[in-house]
Formats: structure tokens, C-alpha cells, sequence
């Protein structure tokens, strides 16, 4: 289904919301569950978010794979599904589109573009080289040849886009698509890499793999591939970045083998990000905004959870 598709409904029984206190593994956070309604579908990701959380963009699982966002001031969620399609992932937004990706009928997956608000004309231009015309309404779908699979994964205010095509042995390029020019990268030596975000001025963020460990990265328009890493963690990852400098993703935590979430601020303080309760075995950090806040999940034994997590100074009851 296309995006124009959206359902208003009351804002509790759409999401609902259990306010927790982060405690020492989230210092300067509140962190808030977010679960789809049981009769929607079950184990709620929440891959970014928009205005202090105000709007949410996440995927969860009923019949198949179902892209969404919500809206919580107008109280309104609404669908990014392509067609019928069984996988659908809505992983990040900005002002000018939602990106992603969807599983074709012959199981091939492909980027998308649902543009946002008028900003259709804007796409068709940035794009221009890479797709000549573009589809008069729904999503946008970008197939790059030669490669199993393509993913968009980030994006910024002015249309710059980020992600990763697979090859045939699983393993994955960076992909930035900007002003319509289109540059498939490695990690210098790495063997699969993933970027993740891109900030106004060009910077990419993501991830890489090199002798079968993760490390995050952050390259500059002009300078150097750095690796950043969680300091004693088995591997690390960066799921996005924010104009500030501000980076979050996730890290595994060596013996336990466990995956936590962090965020590393422009000053350089490295905060866990662990959703509270004894029950909690997973936390990943997906989406960071402006001022901070995140977005991402939490697994149980019994389930996966979406979670908000405004920093104090933003928290506010709802």
C-alpha cells in the first residue's frame, strides 16, 4: 500500500507506552516501551524519529514484515508497505522522504523513496541520472545492477542518501547517492561494509567488518576512513549520527556476548544504553535526532520491544 495510507486513531491504543527509568545504563535518559497493538502484529523495532519523538519510524511483525511511522500529535499511524510485499523496512527519515527497503516478488530486495510532503519534484531532480523518470506516486524503487540486493539506510535534510548492496556471498558495499551520483564504497580492507548515516556536510557514518569483527566508522568528505569502538567491546557498530557530532549504535559486550546500545557525544562521553529490567537480554540504538534522543529496541524472552529514549532535559510525560 502506498503512503498516502493512514489510519487516525487514539494515541493510547495505537502505541503503547511504559515509561522507565534508565538508571546507570542510560545516564541523562528516560526510556519509554513502544509496542504496536497485539491485534496489529508483534516484536516492534523503532528504527528513527523526528521532533523529540513526536513522530516514530519502525517496523513490526503481523502476517509479514510491516513498515509504519507514527505520528503522536496527530495521533496517526501510517503505513509504508509496498504493494504486497512480505518484507518492508522504513529505517529512516528526514524532511524531504522516508528510505528503506522492500523484497520483491522474485525475493530480490530493493531500495525505497517514500518522498514527504511536495518534495517529489526534489527527488526527481536529485535523481535524475540514476532514474530518468520517476513513478507519479508511492515509492520510489532503487534496483543497483550487479548486486543481490540493494538497502537505503540513511539520509539527510537535503536529500543526500546512504546504504549497502550486497554481493553474492553475502557480504556488503557502502552505497551514497548524492545529487544523483551514485558511489559504491569499502572500508579500505574491510570485508563487508554498511554505511549507516550521512550528516549535511558529507560525513558517512556505519559500520565494517574485518577479520569476522565489527568496528564502526566515520568518514569526512575530505579526510580519512576512523574506526571507532566501544572501548573493551567485542564489536561495535554505528547506526547513525546527528549534526552535532553526536554518534549511536550498538556494541557487544565481550564474555556475555550480549548486544547493548550507547550513544558518544560530540564531547566524548560514552553513555550504555541498557533498557531497564531484569528481563532485558538485547538493546540496540538505531535512530539519534538533534538533540540527542534516540530510538531503537529491546528483546525478552518473550518478545521484542520498540523503545524512546528522550534525555532528561527534553523528557516529558505524555
Amino acid at each position: 500500500m502506498n503512503k498516502g495510507m493512514a489510519v487516525s486513531v487514539v494515541v493510547l491504543l495505537l502505541l503503547s507506552p511504559v515509561l522507565a527509568s534508565a538508571g546507570p545504563k542510560g545516564k541523562g535518559y528516560t526510556l519509554s516501551r513502544y509496542d504496536i497493538p497485539t491485534t496489529l502484529g508483534s516484536d516492534t523495532s523503532l528504527f528513527d524519529l523526528e521532533q523529540d519523538g513526536e513522530f516514530l519510524l519502525g517496523t513490526y511483525f503481523g502476517e509479514r514484515l510491516h513498515a509504519f511511522s507514527v505520528d503522536l500529535r496527530a495521533a496517526s499511524l501510517t503505513s509504508y508497505d509496498v504493494g504486497t510485499a512480505w518484507i518492508n523496512f522504513a529505517t529512516a527519515v528526514s524532511e524531504l522522504a522516508v528510505v528503506g527497503s522492500t523484497e520483491q516478488a522474485d525475493g530480490r530486495r530493493v531500495g525505497a523513496i517514500w518522498p514527504r510532503g511536495s518534495s517529489r519534484e526534489t527527488w526527481g531532480t536529485r535523481l535524475a541520472p540514476l532514474l530518468p523518470a520517476l513513478p507519479p506516486q508511492g515509492p520510489i524503487l532503487l534496483d543497483i545492477s550487479d548486486y543481490q540486493s540493494t538497502a537505503l539506510l540513511g539520509l539527510n535534510a537535503q536529500g543526500d542518501v546512504v546504504g549497502a548492496v550486497q554481493r553474492a556471498d553475502f557480504t556488503f558495499r557502502g552505497l551514497v547517492i548524492t545529487g544523483g551520483q551514485l558511489v559504491i564504497f569499502d572500508y579500505p580492507g574491510a570485508q563487508s561494509t554498511v554505511a549507516e548515516g550521512i550528516r549535511q556536510d558529507g560525513t558517512i557514518v556505519g559500520t565494517y567488518t574485518l577479520n569476522n569483527r565489527t568496528h564502526g566508522f566515520v568518514w569526512p568528505p575530505s579526510g580519512q576512513f576512523t574506526t571507532f569502538d566501544v572501548p573493551a567491546a567485542c564489536g561495535t557498530a554505528i547506526a547513525d549520527t546527528n549534526e552535532g557530532g553526536d554518534l549511536a549504535g550498538s556494541y557487544v559486550e565481550c564474555g556475555s556476548q550480549r548486544t547493548w546500545g550507547y550513544v558518544f557525544t560530540h564531547n566524548q562521553q560514552l553513555i550504555p544504553i541498557i533498557y531497564p529490567g531484569g528481563d532485558t537480554t538485547q538493546t540496540e540504538v538505531f535512530g539519534l535526532d538533534e538533540r540527542g534522543n534516540i530510538a531503537g529496541r529491546f528483546d525478552t524472552a518473550t518478545g521484542r520491544h520498540g523503545f524512546l529514549g528522550l534525555q532528561h532535559r527534553r523528557a516529558r510525560k505524555r
